[in-house]
């Protein structure tokens, strides 16, 4: 077999996302490996290569299995931390046993707990705890810190939507059982310092003195991108920044990955080589090329450990080093093999970091260069080195170089395009101009400048401080060009979740296209004469293949495409779906004919820079495939509801926004009205004056506030108060109601069950999160609901929903559907029959409407 290592990776790739998928018995696991190693040794007793080769992918497979399942399911310790999780808080002392994690306004300490306080007693505890602490801290708390805290601990969870990152996986892969925040840092105790592993410890004692000292010979920002460049703390990097890198598609360039690490083996390795050329005595006793290339391995083995040896760090240097040793041997031609190499050695230590996106881009951006780059060059003239004078000859070699560099980043855009698109939903319009104006100034001149700054901090502060300002002005003049193009109204754009259908077939397409582009060359060098005179080996590859398999790719990505643009029109169903948000509420309505409805945003108060809109919501609409809102609603304007719908209102096409009188009048409500203005988008103030409306065959009713309930004072409203001033909306298709009531109480209930309006419907969202004074049993009885949706938060603090409101539902014959608890959950009605659906279960059996 050509290539005997990318079977053997696909076997275990196979493993890991079999055991990530399904939880297999634990003996079952045992049994296989053993089974496997049992038709091993026959097929090697019987001298069959080729079975034992693929019974060594069944084992590797096998193995990676067991590997994955022990990370994400295995067994918890007797003493795991995670057990004090609760309402109450615990007191906890353990030690930092991570490099802390530090953004603008928090800090996050990952703590190996060794004991937790629980009724006056001591008790061992163990697992890792992270620990949120908001800034400005009292002190900066470093690696092998040993501390006493008191906060309350919360098991890992994840907002459980189509299309949500899966927060809870990651942080468990990490180890980490438990989670905890403070607001004031000071409670906090620091019992002693230097509790850690001590080679550690020095290690992290140098990263933070290398920290301090580019921060105090560099201003802001250019100090956090040289820092994060070296140190790969990225979070420090100012938010609007950040965002300019991502606008431009070059965000790769200041996260430590196989780019950074490779430049820094690429600029050692000629630095070596140009040393020992110049001494005859090694010329003559050791192949440079190979010397040159050993001794670059210790300065990518000493900035990995410098750069905090975490995961993605590690994950980088080994595909680096694989790539050197191969080099290193004369095996550059087999360099598939290598890669595949450098992935079946990550997984192996790290099976979740097949999930990680920085190893899926890094990986898949490599095989693009290997297959795509020499392809393109094939279409790039060669310039003939006895040509012209020796200005014109160093002028096309010059030009040579550049298109080869344009052919490169083309290649790894082109091959990273899809996996952008599905982690990020975003793609750079301007990328490839920004990648090549950026990566020569802080790929190939500040990267190296850098890592020459943390030789010369090791020697000479007087250097060191040269080196900074140096690598200060690359970072500012970089920075300025990038905020030039990253203002550009067309930068980037957000685009919708690709499908696994969607992404093989634009990677079919593209391997069929280059190969295109390969037979073409080979056509147009048919007629070329080698030096001996003589026509060049004739090329009978058909190009029609190719082109047919490129054809049905774009049918069908147009075909699909279609497909779901006339399924949403054409549904003629009403879809409610209550999005978990936690301790939040937001609600999409999708209409017969395509219309959607967002009912209130989300949010949390008091969680600094957590964004519902861009970290929940948005992602939960790309997976729909959905870029445009025909109606944002706000129901009252608290943070659990309007937290995430800015980012609605600037990254998505929206027509109206409704809201009644109140909320508009609010000074919470100002930074939205500003975005209306801004965006063009129509701002309607609702009551339950207010006529009803109908879109798409589906009425709308307002049936609270009335037109103004209250004078606003000068003083801080009630929190009260705007609950109860929640617009409640109510849908009607054909014998179906569906009622939304925001957080209204049980004395507003009261007020609509004697109002004597219809207030009846089948489905119902649970006022006030499920809250035990909403949704009382008058109010239900008048409803008579068959659904009730509980929107609530895991272990929220105020009980939601209450069992007595579950009590009531049970009552009058409703079903209580929870999103702490199943995730999201979408109710589909055509007006007569109602099926629930959540995402955390299988469809549950449809019910009929009254």
């Amino acid at each position: 077999m050509k290539r005997p290592l990318l079977p053997l990776l696909a076997f275990q790739i196979a493993g890991i996302l079999i055991a990530s998928r399904f939880l297999l018995p634990d003996a079952l696991m045992p049994a296989a490996l053993a089974v496997v190693l049992l038709f091993l040794l026959a097929f090697r007793i019987r001298r069959r290569n080729r079975a034992a080769t693929w019974t060594v992918g069944a084992g590797m497979a096998v193995t990676a299995a067991i590997l994955m399942q022990a990370a994400l399911h295995g067994a918890p310790s007797p003493d795991a931390v995670s057990r004090f999780a609760g309402p109450d808080p615990v007191t906890v002392q353990g030690t930092v046993c991570e490099h802390p994690q530090r953004t603008p306004d928090r800090t996050d300490l990952t703590v190996c707990a060794a004991q937790a306080l629980r009724k006056e007693n001591w008790e061992p505890a163990a697992g890792k705890v992270l620990l949120s602490l908001k800034d400005p801290a009292p002190r900066g708390y470093v690696y092998g810190d040993h501390l006493r805290f008191r906060a309350r601990l919360r098991v890992p969870s994840s907002f459980h939507n189509p299309g949500g990152f899966d927060a809870e996986r990651h942080l468990r892969l990490q180890g980490i059982l438990a989670r905890a925040s403070l607001k004031d840092p000071s409670a906090v105790v620091l019992i002693r310092k230097g509790a850690g592993n001590p080679f550690r410890a020095k290690l992290e004692s140098f990263r933070e003195g290398l920290k301090q000292f580019i921060y105090a010979h560099a201003s802001t920002p250019e100090r956090e991108v040289i820092q994060s460049v070296i140190l790969g703390d990225a979070k420090e990097i100012p938010e609007n920044v950040s965002e300019n890198f991502n606008r431009t598609g070059t965000s790769h360039i200041i996260a430590i990955s196989g780019f950074n690490i490779g430049i820094i083996a690429a600029f050692f390795f000629f630095l070596f080589r140009a040393a020992l050329s110049r001494s005859e005595t090694v010329l003559l006793a050791f192949p440079v090329r190979p010397l040159a290339m050993a001794l670059a391995v210790v300065p990518v083995l000493a900035f990995t450990l410098i750069a905090g040896a975490g995961m993605s760090v590690l994950r980088a240097a080994i595909m680096v080093l694989a790539f050197m040793a191969a080099l290193l041997i004369g095996r550059e031609r087999d360099l598939y093999n290598v890669l595949a190499l450098a992935a079946m050695l990550i997984l192996a230590v790290s099976p979740g970091s097949l999930f990680d996106v920085s190893f899926q881009l890094s990986f898949v951006a490599v095989v693009s260069l290997l297959f795509v780059t020499p392809r393109l060059a094939l279409w790039i003239p060669r310039p003939d080195p006895a040509k012209g004078s020796p200005v014109s000859r160093r002028f096309r070699g010059v030009l040579y170089q550049a298109a080869l560099f344009v052919a490169v980043t083309l290649a790894a855009m082109l091959g990273t395009l899809p996996l952008v698109a599905f982690h990020f939903n975003r793609v750079s319009l301007i990328a490839m101009a920004a990648n090549l104006l950026m990566v020569p100034i802080l790929g190939l001149l500040a990267i190296p400048l850098c890592t020459l700054l943390i030789l010369a901090y090791i020697f000479s502060d007087g250097l060191a401080a040269v080196l900074t300002s140096a690598a200060a002005l690359l970072v500012k003049v970089s920075l300025t060009l990038l905020s030039s193009l990253a203002s550009l109204p067309w930068a980037s754009i957000y685009v919708p979740t690709p499908d696994f259908l969607q992404m093989a077939a634009f990677y079919v397409l593209l391997v069929a296209s280059v190969l295109s582009l390969e037979v073409l060359a080979e056509r147009r060098g048919q007629g070329q004469r080698d030096a001996s005179g003589q026509r060049e080996g004739p090329h009978n590859r058909s190009l029609a293949p190719f082109a047919w398999i490129a054809g049905a790719c774009v049918l069908f990505l147009v075909l699909q495409g279609s497909y779901h643009l006339l399924t949403d029109r054409r549904a003629g169903t009403l879809r409610v779906t209550a999005i978990d948000v936690g301790q939040g509420s937001a609600t999409l309505l999708r209409l017969p004919h395509g219309s959607r409805i967002l009912v209130d945003g989300g949010g949390a108060q008091g969680v600094s820079r957590f964004d519902t809109g861009k970290q929940v919501l948005a992602p939960y609409l790309w997976h729909e495939r959905i870029l445009r809102i025909d109606v944002v609603v706000l129901s009252h304007p608290h943070p659990d509801h309007m937290g995430g719908i800015p980012f609605i209102l600037e990254n998505f096409r929206v027509r109206e926004f409704w809201t009644t009188a109140e909320t508009a009048s609010s000074p919470e409500f100002l930074p939205v009205r500003r975005l209306l203005d801004a965006r063009g988008i129509v701002l309607r103030t609702v009551s339950d004056a207010s006529e009803a409306t109908t879109l798409d065959g589906v009425r709308i009713e307002f049936l609270h506030p009335p037109p103004l309930i209250r004078e606003r004072a000068t003083e801080e409203p009630d929190y009260g108060d705007a609950n109860d001033s929640s617009l409640v909306l109510r849908l009607v298709i054909d014998k179906v109601g569906v009622l939304i009531p925001g957080d209204i109480s049980g004395r507003v209930e009261e007020e609509l069950v004697r109002s004597g309006r219809d207030i009846s419907a089948a489905v119902m969202l649970a006022p006030h999160h499920g809250a035990r004074s909403s949704g009382t049993l008058p109010f239900l009885q008048s409803i008579a609901p068959k659904v009730v949706i509980a929107s609530a938060g895991r272990d929220n603090l105020f009980g939601h929903p209450h069992p007595a409101l579950i009590e009531r539902c049970r009552t009058v014959g409703a079903a209580v559907y929870r999103t702490d608890r199943s995730g999201a959950v979408t109710v589909t009605t055509d007006g007569r029959n109602i099926g629930v659906e959540t995402f955390l279960k299988e469809t549950l059996p449809a019910g009929r409407a009254p």
